[in-house]
């Protein structure tokens, strides 16, 4: 079974998928940087060609869990190969005051904290 987890910046899913040892866990934005290092500064067509390469990659594998992300404020990160690839996507819904709060403790998220964090996990 191929499971993705999603949810905002903060959410946990890296605490989560750091306690799962019965399952392949594959962090998603870091093996797909190290599989494309040039992804950083490629534009969004460039990026999600990117995104579904590496989805392509993953269909080869038999059962995994992996964390993702639907979007980034406004700007979907989710593509069409995405959608294929999982059996099954869990979110995780945290409360907005609960990530706000996450999100400025951590250095490389605080640059969401401006904004409408419901309002993003509605979106998504």
């Amino acid at each position: 079974m191929k499971i993705g987890l999603y949810g905002l910046p903060c959410a946990g899913k890296s605490f989560i998928l750091n306690r799962i040892d019965f399952l392949k866990v594959i962090e998603g934005s870091a093996t797909m940087k190290r599989l494309y290092p040039s992804f950083d500064v490629l534009d969004e067509f460039g990026k999600n060609e990117v995104r579904k390469k590496f989805a392509e990659k993953l269909l080869l594998e038999s059962a995994f869990i992996m964390d993702g992300h639907y979007s980034f404020g406004d700007r979907i990160a989710f593509t069409e190969s995405d959608g294929t690839l999982y059996d099954v996507i869990l979110y995780l819904y945290i409360k907005p005051e609960v990530l706000r709060s996450r999100m400025k403790e951590s250095e490389k998220n605080n640059k969401y904290v401006n904004l409408d964090i419901e309002e993003w996990q509605i979106y998504e």
